[in-house]
């Protein structure tokens, strides 16, 4: 199972999974989390039309699943709606093993909005596999 989210380095977790999917004749679930960014006390202000939000989700993650080549690897993809790290966590029960991108925020960043890859490797059933961006000049993302 990977976890989507229409970023860069969404995307290299997403090669990156298929491409382990491919060397071990697996297959792929795709999970795209989306939340309204908006909590019920500001609807009254600001009214937000859900399936508007619901299909600019469906179309990132349409996106990720045409941006990548999974030429023999059976790739599906999901949309889930609710907090990203809480959707991977419970989808993951079923999986083999869970892959996410980490955008590498800096430590305050990461205090302060939680990381989605850092309480999937805290909370997740099962094994998870964090790619993140190398230090290297190339700029290709690496799983650690």
């Amino acid at each position: 199972m990977v976890g989507v989210d229409g970023s860069p380095i969404g995307q290299a977790a997403l090669r990156w999974a298929v491409g382990e999917a491919r060397a071990r004749q697996g297959r792929i679930r795709a999970v795209h989390a989306w939340v309204s960014p908006y909590g019920w006390q500001l609807e009254v202000l600001c009214p937000v039309d859900e399936q508007t939000l619901r299909d600019a989700a469906r179309a990132r993650l349409d996106d990720a699943l045409a941006g990548v080549e999974s030429s023999g690897v059976d790739v599906e993809g999901e949309l889930v709606e609710g907090d990203p790290g809480r959707v991977l966590v419970d989808a993951a029960g079923d999986a083999d093993l869970l892959v996410v991108g980490s955008h590498g925020h800096r430590l305050v960043a990461e205090v302060m909005s939680g990381s989605v890859s850092t309480f999937c490797v805290h909370h997740a059933p099962v094994p998870v596999v964090v790619v993140r961006r190398a230090r290297s000049r190339t700029g290709k993302p690496e799983a650690v």
